[in-house]
């Protein structure tokens, strides 16, 4: 009989939930940034499974970092390339991109001054862009699926963590680095944009910062 860590039910299920929602979320950038048929995308921190179903016929540069990498399932998808980068350090080909994406990735590079200089990068290519973070205010936090994980004191979400050091080091990584983008944060951060947000159920799920043109 087979049996299956915590880690690898995670990781399926986690999967399954990230893939659809990904899909939404790059029709909805589509639609509301005008996206047409042949545009070059930059995709920060994004992972190629996620542009597979592509309503149209799009050039997609994938950047995230060799670790991240190493992790993604070998690749057939035309028209989309991968390239080793860190979002906090200049782009130097970010310029030549029409569109810029980025779907849950500000709020794992670091502290404020790490957010700033992922911000400057997309502000310095001066091209449309949609960055899109979870909201504190949905009741399942998006990472670890924990209830109101956001309203929780800083004790017990530590207490959590060294729970989950023991038992899940994975977790317990994940949300150590993750840190809460709030929505004064995300429109100081991109003074152009607006600030859109994504509702599911009736709860505020995501915050997405928008620069059509």
């Amino acid at each position: 009989m087979l049996s299956f860590s915590a880690d690898q039910r995670f990781f399926w299920f986690d999967r399954q939930v990230r893939g659809f929602f990904a899909y939404s979320r790059i029709r909805r950038f589509i639609s509301e940034l005008h996206v047409p048929s042949g545009a070059h995308i930059i995709d920060l921190g994004g992972r190629p499974e996620h542009w597979h179903r592509m309503p149209m016929s799009l050039r997609v540069d994938i950047l995230n970092t060799k670790e991240e990498i190493q992790q993604f399932h070998q690749h057939k998808y035309h028209n989309i390339q991968i390239i080793e980068g860190d979002v906090t350090k200049p782009i130097q080909s970010i310029h030549q991109y029409d569109f810029i994406y980025c779907n849950s990735v500000l709020e794992h590079v670091g502290g404020k001054a790490a957010r700033s200089l992922m911000a400057a990068n997309i502000l310095a290519a001066d091209k449309p862009y949609w960055v899109q973070v979870p909201s504190q205010k949905f009741p399942i936090e998006h990472h670890c699926r924990e209830l109101f994980w956001w309203r929780m004191g800083d004790a017990k979400k530590k207490k959590k963590i060294e729970q989950w050091k023991r038992t899940w080091p994975f977790m317990a990584a994940q949300m150590e680095s993750t840190n809460a983008v709030r929505r004064d944060e995300l429109a100081q951060l991109f003074p152009c944009a607006v600030i859109r947000r994504e509702f599911v159920l009736g709860f505020e799920k995501s915050l997405i910062a928008a620069r059509v043109r």
